[in-house]
């Protein structure tokens, strides 16, 4: 019975979320989508090719264009990019950390102690056409020729944010030019309950051998 119970609270620990909600809010904008529509004759240069290669072909997500994000809880994130498809060179920063859609897909920053109601005011720079847009001043426009990005949030709170860079001469308008993830990094508490139940969960295991 002791056995039965250490090995209940061993995997009620290592079920503890790695990643909780953050506390995203996404504010304003016009509802969306981006991904591979896939109809039959429609233009392929409108699909999200990072969609694609991250959640596979037919996949379409809804969100929101030209809205901006605030945080209503204290925490700390971590920022990874996660594709492109551009010819342009695009720079992601924020707090003083940036990445560029030319560097390896992972590579991402933490950025700590974030204070609840922050706008988190990270920007796109655009080095070819100039293009800059920043949140809290993301263009809302679903016209092609603009700088602007796309959001949603996932099933485990994290954000997607696609870009586009309002280049292509004409502007594909797809938001695939710089696509990033904004993901809570996780509590050391968090952390160590489960290291914890990984602990209990082995002990028990042995006992049972």
């Amino acid at each position: 019975m002791l056995r039965k119970a250490a090995l209940v609270c061993a995997v009620s620990a290592m079920m503890v979320p790695a990643i909780a909600n953050a506390g995203f809010v996404i504010n304003g904008g016009t509802a969306g989508q981006i991904g591979d529509f896939n109809a039959p004759g429609h233009d392929s240069k409108i699909d999200n090719d990072v969609v694609i290669a991250e959640f596979g072909a037919g996949t379409v997500l809804n969100g929101f264009f030209g809205a901006n994000i605030t945080i209503d809880q204290d925490t700390s994130l971590n920022f990874e990019f996660v594709g492109k498809e551009a010819g342009y060179t695009t720079t992601f920063s924020f707090a003083g950390n940036s990445f560029t859609n030319n560097d390896a897909k992972g590579t991402s920053f933490n950025v700590m102690n974030l204070l609840a109601s922050s706008l988190l005011d990270f920007k796109f720079d655009v080095t070819e056409n100039g293009a800059s847009v920043t949140n809290g001043a993301n263009n809302n426009s679903i016209t092609s020729g603009f700088a602007d990005f796309w959001v949603m949030q996932e099933l485990d709170g994290s954000l997607l944010i696609a870009f586009d860079d309002g280049g292509a001469n004409p502007d594909d308008d797809n938001h695939d030019d710089m696509v990033i993830r904004i993901s809570q990094v996780p509590e050391p508490g968090t952390l160590g309950l489960i290291g914890l139940g990984l602990v209990a969960a082995g002990a028990a295991r042995r006992k049972t051998a």
